[in-house]
């Protein structure tokens, strides 16, 4: 599947969802982690989902739908909609995984927000508009030092613009964990 460029003839490849079942694996993985972050835990109907998209029988799509039609039925508890939203951002998360034209900028930043989050909460991809606090049970009650809201669109470029200048190669795996560690914490700030 391809299209012609009519400038020079050079044929654009569709980008494609991933084949491979290992990555696939990996990607589900790393999506079902991300949110038990934050304490969501996925339904057993997503992980049936996960399954079959790992085996290629579902397209991401096609399980975004299944979720919507799934949750349509569900009663509106708050358990039943941090499931949701677990369910629904995992697999927007693995179908981003998938691709690898994300740049990391405030902008870029916001709109990938605005995906994950869209159809969940209302001001996805919006940066807030007060200071917040939170009480972290992985911080043993502690909160996180947010930035002033006034201060996030700068402090954010700041933090990419560190990364971007960051050297990982010659660096061994525990140093690199500890690097992206900072690194992410800081964009959560």
């Amino acid at each position: 599947m391809s299209s012609e460029n009519q400038d020079y003839g050079i044929p654009y490849e569709i980008v494609q969802e991933e084949k491979d079942m290992n990555v696939k694996r990996k990607y589900w993985d790393i999506a079902i982690g991300l949110q038990e972050v934050d304490y969501l835990k996925p339904s057993s109907y997503l992980n049936e989902l996960a399954d079959k998209n790992i085996e290629g029988k579902l397209s991401n799509q096609e399980i975004e739908d299944l979720l919507y039609t799934y949750y349509e039925k569900e009663t509106p508890a708050e358990r039943e909609r941090r499931t949701k939203e677990c369910d629904i951002v995992s697999n927007r998360i693995v179908e981003l995984l998938n691709y690898d034209g994300i740049s990391l900028t405030p902008a870029s930043l916001k709109s990938l927000h605005r995906y994950l989050f869209h159809d969940i909460y209302q001001d996805a991809g919006e940066f807030r508009t007060v200071n917040i606090s939170k009480k972290e049970p992985i911080l043993d009650g502690e909160t996180v030092k947010y930035a002033n809201y006034f201060m996030i669109e700068d402090t954010l470029k700041y933090d990419l613009d560190e990364e971007r200048n960051r050297q990982y190669t010659g660096l061994q795996s525990p140093e690199i964990v500890s690097r992206i560690a900072r690194f992410t914490s800081a964009i959560c700030q």
